[in-house]
C-alpha cells in the first residue's frame, strides 16, 4: 500500500509549498470530458515512519482520497486549496501547459 501511495505522489510533479508541516504538490492537468482537471496531493510526516495524505483535484478542491488527517483538517485542506487555486493556475500557465 505505501508504495502506491509514493507512486502517486510521484505523479505530483510540481511543488507548490511547505505550510505547517505539510508539503502541496500538483500534478499536470487531466483532460476531462466536463471540465479540465488538476490533482493536487498534501502531505505530512506522522512522525510513526510513515505519512498522511490528502488527494484531491482542482477545480473541486475537495479531498477525494485520505489518511491521517482528521475530518476539521480535511475542510482546511479544502478551504486552503479553494484559496490558493488561483495561485496554482498562475504556476500551470507559467509553466505554458494551458497554451
Amino acid at each position: 500500500m505505501l508504495a502506491k501511495l509514493r507512486a502517486r505522489a510521484a505523479k505530483m510533479k510540481h511543488f507548490f509549498m511547505e505550510i505547517d508541516g505539510m508539503t502541496v504538490t500538483y500534478g499536470d492537468i487531466v483532460k476531462g470530458r466536463l471540465c479540465d482537471t488538476v490533482p493536487y496531493y498534501v502531505e505530512r510526516d506522522n512522525g510513526e515512519g510513515d505519512f498522511d495524505f490528502a488527494q484531491g483535484s482542482l477545480p473541486t478542491c475537495t479531498p477525494a482520497k485520505s489518511k491521517g488527517f482528521a475530518e476539521s483538517e480535511l475542510w482546511d485542506i479544502e478551504s486552503f486549496m479553494r484559496d490558493n487555486m488561483h495561485n496554482i493556475y498562475d504556476q500551470i500557465r507559467g509553466e505554458g501547459a494551458w497554451a
